[in-house]
């Protein structure tokens, strides 16, 4: 049971978990704003752990009414329930903060299920003004989940730590329309 409540956090860690074609200069709109309503249109992820193969995921959310509301205050709301290789669409809103850089957005994120927040550091590969794509790599996720591990429990902290370990390979890409 603890397993899985582990490879629970995992999963969960792992939304913000979208992988985007990597690009060295992220397309960035100067005039474009973050702030509105953004819906997901896909999402793509890696997940690969020692001594497997690659777990890839590409699902098509358009017609799902997925969300990400960004406010101009910092704070977002989302209805995205975040698992490792996908997104869906929940039932209930989640709230959180966010933070935008040149080329980085920081999404403070909620996860219900064990009563802890854990900050994502997302690449912005590209902000138009219609359409936004986020990535989390490998380094990010590992980042955000060693931040958070003090929240868990002690023994969930060890089994979540052995989990992670063994990755060998992750990315994931949301990207998002107005």
């Amino acid at each position: 049971m603890m397993f899985k409540s582990t490879l629970t956090i995992i999963a969960l860690f792992s939304f913000l978990l979208v992988s985007c074609d990597k690009s060295e200069d992220p397309e960035i709109d100067p005039i474009a704003s973050v702030e509105g309503q953004w819906n997901v249109t896909t999402v793509k992820t890696t997940y690969q752990t020692k001594g497997t193969t690659a777990q890839v995921s590409d699902i098509d959310l358009s017609k799902e009414a997925v969300f990400f509301k960004f406010n101009s205050d910092g704070t977002y709301s989302t209805n995205a329930k975040i698992n490792l290789t996908s997104i869906t669409k929940s039932d209930k809103v989640f709230d959180g903060t966010y933070t935008l850089s040149k080329d980085k957005i920081e999404l403070e994120y909620f996860l219900e299920d064990f009563s802890i927040t854990a900050k994502f550091n997302f690449n912005l590969n590209s902000l138009q003004t219609n359409k936004i794509a986020i990535a989390l790599d490998e380094s990010s996720l590992l980042e955000a989940f060693n931040a958070s591990l003090g929240q868990l429990s002690a023994t969930n902290q060890i089994v979540a730590k052995l989990l992670i370990e063994n990755i060998v390979d992750f990315e994931a890409l949301i990207n998002l329309e107005k």
